[in-house]
């Protein structure tokens, strides 16, 4: 499976989990891409989701903002898109989103394979444990 993490993610984490991902055996190996860089720069979320459903990816982020303004929920949901969204501080620090993001990198994986038979849904990852959003 693809993960694609947001443009608000460092570069240099998301090619981190892509190297970590890299030693995994074909068949448990996924893939952590840069949504920036396999869909451009400055894409608007409610243009990425339908890309991200086209290639049957799944969105990481840690923009929680997305699940209040009901526009982008609500297309989250319509277009049936998997999203896991991590719970950081405001104006968390690189060192901090690196640090929450790779500690959290396989549970991620872990509640992505006891759920995988539920998809799609929206995930929300905190430092208590994790949420599915409806």
């Amino acid at each position: 499976m693809d993960f694609y993490c947001d443009a608000q993610i460092p570069i240099s984490v998301i090619q981190g989990l892509d190297i970590i991902e890299s030693s995994e055996s074909n068949e448990r190996r996924h893939r952590v891409l840069s949504t920036a860089m396999q869909f451009g720069d400055n894409i608007k979320d409610v243009d990425l989701y339908p890309k991200l459903v086209e290639v049957n990816g799944i969105l990481i982020t840690h923009d929680l903002k997305m699940v209040t303004r009901a526009n982008e929920f609500a297309l989250l949901k319509e277009l049936e898109l998997t999203a896991f969204i991590i719970s950081l501080p405001n104006n968390a620090s690189y060192s901090i989103q690196e640090n929450a993001i790779v500690n959290r990198w396989f549970e991620i994986k872990k509640i992505f394979q006891e759920h995988k038979h539920k998809m799609p849904f929206i995930c929300r990852i905190t430092s208590g444990g994790f949420k599915f959003l409806e």
